[in-house]
């Protein structure tokens, strides 16, 4: 039996981390950004980004850095010189919306322009426009649909050094293969509902990022938590008590024609998961307000029922 011992390390004064196993490799070195969402930074965590890294992590692959570049918002330059200067063998973006085309375009072209032989690979719901990333944006490969599977089985070809044809093993990708043509492999099969953001917190703990998305709750407007709202937050129980927010479901009730969202239908993430990981934010981190991050919170009415019935248990707060 050979014990594993991993060693999360930061670098002093860093605005991004890196995990490695100083043991033996674990795997290639990953760049992974996040793109501007909107003019300003928000305080809804970047769960899509947080989700993969978190399953990448478990699988083994822990030599990844976060560059959060939505929350840190760096000058263009700045954030290429900082992509260059760590050489990944991987670079990874998350377009999570398509007003990011002319921003990942740009960097990805940059980054490639400075490290030709870096692979380019990105996610996110930009990539319904997969073709024209392709050929326009120096991409070599997009993620269609949820990238926790994909992403895995990826850099497992990735790691055999293997021709650009035998990715077309790995379900839920593009790219043009050795003849330039445009190739779509199979969606990758949909995560379990108990599998959706499950998320490991720490990676943003250790980058000192935890304190923008999980705050003080007593008069944050932007939290949507404020003195006048509830009396409730006046209890003196409550002082000093953090507010987080929590995704307990994923995709739509609707099926709009002009929706770019590659998810079918709607996931509730089962009631008794999710109160576990209510708690362990309550314990860790302090938490004494929730509010909730989904589209389409409440359109399961049982499921309604059962989390109502565990959160009124714990006596936290929250709204939606």
């Amino acid at each position: 039996v050979v014990h594993i011992i991993q060693i999360r390390e930061q670098s002093p004064g860093a605005s991004t981390g890196i995990w490695y196993n100083p043991q033996m490799p674990s795997g290639p070195k990953i760049v992974w950004i996040t793109t501007p969402i909107r003019p300003v930074p928000t305080a809804y965590a970047p769960v899509g980004s947080l989700s993969v890294l978190s399953a990448l992590r478990r699988a083994g692959y822990d030599n990844c850095e976060f560059y959060n570049i939505d929350l840190l918002r760096p000058g263009f330059r700045e954030a290429v010189d900082h992509i260059v200067a760590a050489k990944p063998d991987i670079f990874a973006v998350s377009a999570v919306v398509s007003t990011a085309y002319e921003f990942t375009r740009d960097i990805t072209l940059a980054v490639k322009k400075a490290l030709p032989g870096v692979t380019i690979v990105m996610g996110g719901n930009l990539g319904t426009s997969a073709e024209i990333l392709l050929h326009r944006a120096g991409i070599d490969f997009v993620v269609t649909g949820e990238g926790e599977k994909t992403m895995l089985d990826f850099v497992r070809v990735f790691e055999k050094g293997s021709r650009k044809d035998d990715y077309k093993a790995v379900k839920g990708l593009a790219f043009l293969d050795e003849k330039n043509i445009f190739t779509l492999t199979p969606y990758a099969d949909a995560l379990k509902a108990e599998e959706l953001y499950d998320i490991d917190w720490s990676i943003l703990e250790d980058l000192g990022q935890l304190d923008y998305f999980v705050v003080p709750a007593a008069g944050s407007p932007k939290l949507g938590v404020t003195d006048r709202e509830d009396p409730l937050i006046q209890e003196i129980k409550r002082s000093g008590k953090t507010c987080a927010m929590i995704n307990t479901c994923k995709g739509c009730v609707a099926r709009c024609t002009f929706c770019h969202r590659w998810d079918k239908g709607i996931r509730y993430i089962p009631v008794p998961v999710l109160i576990k990981r209510i708690d362990h934010m309550i314990e860790k981190y302090n938490v004494g307000f929730f509010r909730m991050g989904d589209e389409n919170f409440g359109t399961d009415k049982k499921w309604l029922g059962e989390f109502c019935a565990g959160m009124k248990e714990r006596r936290v707060l929250w709204r939606v």
